[in-house]
């Protein structure tokens, strides 16, 4: 059995946040570590050039949380978010200039703020900074003492020669996302009445600088996630919309200004997860089944559907593009990892012709921040399981397996049913598919990891599904249906209870672990366009008793295992469900980490839960 080293595990390096400068000649982006030394996470900037293999180079100190990098569009300087002021309670904006001899990080907004930026963008001529930031809270009688209300997030404005900070939305209406307009004039943005609550429908606005006016533009019933607006009278935004039948994955749409009239017309299937202004078109990154592709949009001459001009076999958890100057090839910018290797920063040349493949692409490593282990972590292998679900749908999931040079095992393995915590959140190839790197650590201990990709239509059609790839793995002979767990966080938590309640496979054991979002660990977007905001794992995963008869046998009386952050939202009904669990003689063990939320971070903490993880499936699965 291979010999996993748990500190070089917790001491992986990801690279995110990337971006391209104005010239195409180099990306800026975030270097953090997976684990922390202690309460305060650190992360670094790094610049490389494109093209050029092995050319990262650190320009930050990384003793601060820097993150977010952003060139100003003349490439003479990179904005960043940073706590120097309030190490691990705020962070606020610095520029660094970039070009001959450099200087010193300096705010452009007050350090000593106690509210982090969310987001933020140059405007394309440079003069200001657009950034997101709630408001701070008034002053309390004692610093521990929480007052509860709505949280409004404000679109603000900060001059960058004069450093003057205006707040041009106010009052009830909290702002998700926005875009500039190309000529620096105008801002669309999204507004929510209630934050964080009311995700039903979204205004989207129009913004003059001008006169500081803001008017209505469109209402979209459903979720906007991501604001692109490339060319003068042309918008994009993603959004998931929802119907009284179904929920329905996110996909771009098209927003004509001086029309108003906006709809979906692109023809591919997936999930857009990001959009990325190159030039005067639009890249927008979908993910698939079993890959993720990028798609350009508004360059003339192209032709519905707009089908992909980039494809990677392998999950992409960062990502931007380049136009080049008087031509339709691209340079892209990625963040890329596999079940051998972890997530390095590459670049991609791409020739097109009006959005449309033309030959192979050339791929440079730019990074080589984990190379120091690389045959420590050269684990696991991946196969898709494809099938057909009940109603004739073909359905697939990912199995993880230990590489047949670092397993001495023969013959299907053990095998722990992970569900992800998504609506059509699609698991990808990758190092870090799960959340907390459960797949190297469970691979090196001689188990395999299956992901099943279900729909997200409901708790039935999503159980049949997993059930479908379950048995067509065990059909295959890839996995011991005898020694099965099942692990579950968010969603994918919710459907444990209904699987379970399936009585067809007979589980040994449990786990709910800590959750930190749906995508994989490290998964972000471009632009401050968030995804979705990371929620708090669900502790009583397999469902409260009365809801879940499962459970109330002794048939299916299974061993559970909580793994919870002791600052997570659901840790109430973490330690509701073990009291109730351990009423009605449920075996249930919970452990909580201080001071950690969804994700378990600081390295002590985080190589404890790994050895109770795997300790946990030595003791039910090994014989």
């Amino acid at each position: 059995m291979a010999e996993l080293p748990l500190e070089a595990l917790a001491s992986l390096q990801t690279p995110k946040d990337l971006h391209i400068s104005p010239d195409g000649q180099r990306v800026v982006y975030a270097l953090v570590s997976f684990s922390k030394k202690d309460e305060h996470p650190v992360a670094s900037i790094w610049v490389a050039d494109l093209g050029a293999e092995n050319s990262s180079r650190q320009i930050t100190s990384g003793v601060f949380k820097d993150e977010s990098p952003r060139w100003s569009p003349d490439g003479k300087f990179v904005a960043f978010t940073s706590d120097r002021a309030r190490k691990g309670n705020s962070s606020a904006l610095y520029i660094l200039p970039i070009t001959g001899l450099g200087g010193e990080a300096y705010a452009i907004t007050n350090p000593d703020n106690k509210k982090d930026i969310s987001s933020f963008e140059w405007s394309p001529d440079g003069s200001h900074i657009a950034f997101l930031s709630e408001d701070e809270t008034e002053n309390q009688n004692s610093s521990d003492v929480r007052v509860f209300g709505l949280n409004y997030q404000r679109l603000r404005l900060v001059n960058v020669a004069t450093r003057q900070v205006t707040t041009v939305i106010r009052g009830n209406q909290h702002v998700e996302q926005f875009a500039w307009s190309r000529d620096s004039e105008n801002i669309v943005y999204t507004v929510q009445s209630i934050p964080g609550i009311d995700t039903s429908s979204t205004r989207i606005e129009i913004l003059s600088l001008n006169n500081r006016s803001a008017r209505h533009f469109i209402d979209f019933r459903g979720l906007v996630t991501a604001l692109a607006w490339p060319l003068p009278d042309t918008i994009y935004f993603i959004g998931s919309a929802t119907s009284r039948k179904e929920a329905r994955p996110n996909s771009v749409y098209e927003a004509r200004v001086r029309k108003r009239q906006w709809g979906s017309y692109f023809g591919w299937e997936g999930d857009a997860i990001a959009l990325h202004v190159a030039r005067d078109s639009v890249v927008a990154r979908v993910k698939n089944t079993d890959h993720d592709a990028a798609h350009v949009l508004g360059i003339p001459g192209t032709t519905w559907p707009f089908e992909s001009f980039f494809r990677s076999a392998f999950e992409i958890t960062s990502f931007d593009g380049f136009r080049l100057p008087d031509s339709d090839n691209f340079t892209l910018a990625i963040t890329r990892s596999s079940p051998e290797k972890p997530s390095e920063v590459w670049s991609v040349a791409v020739k097109s012709s009006k959005g449309k493949v033309d030959g192979d692409h050339a791929f440079t490593q730019l990074s080589s921040h984990n190379s120091s282990y690389p045959h420590t972590l050269d684990l696991s292998e991946a196969e898709y399981i494809s099938t057909r679900a009940s109603d004739g749908q073909e359905r697939g999931g990912w199995l993880f397996r230990p590489k047949p040079a670092s397993s001495s095992q023969h013959g299907p393995l053990p095998t722990v049913v992970h569900l992800h915590g998504g609506s059509f959140y699609q698991v990808l190839r990758s190092f870090s598919v799960s959340h907390h790197l459960e797949v190297p650590l469970l691979t090196a201990a001689g188990y395999a990891v299956l992901f099943p990709n279900y729909r997200g239509i409901s708790s039935h059609a999503d159980s049949a599904d997993i059930s479908a790839v379950l048995r067509k793995a065990i059909a295959k002979g890839l996995i011991d249906g005898g020694r099965l767990a099942l692990s579950g966080s968010l969603q994918g938590g919710l459907l444990s209870s209904s699987v379970l309640s399936r009585n067809e496979f007979k589980f040994r054991a449990a786990l709910c672990g800590p959750a930190g979002g749906a995508g994989s660990a490290g998964a972000e977007t471009q632009g401050g366009n968030a995804i979705s905001s990371p929620q708090s794992t669900l502790p009583d995963v397999f469902g409260p008793r009365r809801a879940n008869p499962a459970l109330g046998s002794k048939s299916t009386r299974i061993p559970i295992l909580i793994l919870q952050g002791e600052e997570d939202e659901g840790v109430l009904h973490a330690r509701a469900y073990w009291r109730d669990s351990l009423r009605s003689s449920q075996p249930v063990d919970m452990v909580l980490y201080p001071r950690e939320n969804s994700q378990i971070r600081e390295k002590e903490h985080l190589i404890d839960l790994w050895q109770r993880i795997r300790g946990f499936y030595d003791l039910h699965l090994k014989h």
